[in-house]
């Protein structure tokens, strides 16, 4: 869960600072600077989430001594991300 609520929590945040110095460099209203942040900020965001799920798969298939722990923390952060890109 403290991944998880960390990532969204990161994301949010650059995605304000973005927005923010959007506002303070180029002088964009609000609701201009906001739809220019999600737009140049989607592609990172997106990109960080797929790797993450990519990466767990694995894990979260594997097999072993002790997988079992393992497979299911990865299922778990596996699927919060997945709510989070949706």
């Amino acid at each position: 869960m403290f991944l998880l609520l960390g990532i969204v929590k990161k994301n949010g945040i650059l995605q304000v600072d973005y927005t923010n110095r959007l506002r303070a460099t180029e002088g964009l209203s609000v609701q201009d600077a906001i739809l220019e942040a999600n737009r140049v900020r989607l592609r990172p965001i997106l990109m960080t989430t797929l790797s993450i799920i990519a990466g767990l798969i694995p894990v979260a298939i594997g097999i072993g001594a002790g997988s079992e722990q393992r497979a299911s923390i990865a299922v778990t952060i596996i699927g919060g991300q997945t709510c989070v890109c949706c």
